[in-house]
């Protein structure tokens, strides 16, 4: 009887373990948002309205003197301690502008 109750309880403590394990694998995958392919990532802006808009933008961006100056004014405005998409300063419109300057 008490080595039912010990196997039951291995059995018991071994379905949880791997639940667990499984639950804390599958947290561990990076979230992408929709719309997001490998290689981009996402910035938020203001709109018009002064709500936020998603756009979408390639890693390359990371690279462009306009973009390193937007992050720059992105960290004095807001910190580095952002979570989640990057908020940047600016409108759409100017983000655009920006990354189609040489």
């Amino acid at each position: 009887m008490a080595q039912d109750k010990k196997s039951s309880s291995n059995n018991s403590l071994k379905l949880f373990i791997k639940r667990l394990q499984n639950y804390l694998r599958l947290s561990r995958k990076p979230h992408v948002p929709n719309g997001v392919k490998k290689g981009h990532f996402t910035i938020l802006v203001k709109n018009e309205n002064g709500r936020p808009t998603r756009l979408v933008v390639g890693l390359c961006t990371l690279k462009h003197p306009g973009f390193l100056r937007l992050l720059e004014m992105a960290e004095e405005e807001y910190g580095l301690g952002q979570r989640g998409a990057l908020v940047v300063p600016c409108g759409p419109d100017e983000v655009r502008r920006i990354l189609e300057e040489k």
